[in-house]
């Protein structure tokens, strides 16, 4: 659930506009994401996998936020 709240948050943060500019950072984050969402065996569980995707997820967040707030400050 960590993994997608973090994902979540992301798409609730950025536009249509902005997704379009980050689209090849999403489309990354989404390779990422997806094998524990088609082929995850809970049985064989890799603690490696949701670490990773919360640091990429967190990554992308970062990147989208600061540019909200630079292109915020550019407006001003």
């Amino acid at each position: 659930m960590l993994i997608v709240r973090d994902y979540n948050n992301i798409m609730f943060l950025i536009n249509p506009k902005e997704r379009a500019l980050f689209n090849d950072h999403l489309t990354q984050l989404d390779r990422i994401i997806q094998p524990g969402l088609d082929k995850w065996e809970w049985l064989n569980f890799n603690e490696g996998y949701v670490p990773q995707c919360r640091v990429n997820c967190l990554a992308n967040f970062k990147q989208i936020n600061d540019f909200q707030i630079r292109n915020t400050k550019i407006k001003d």
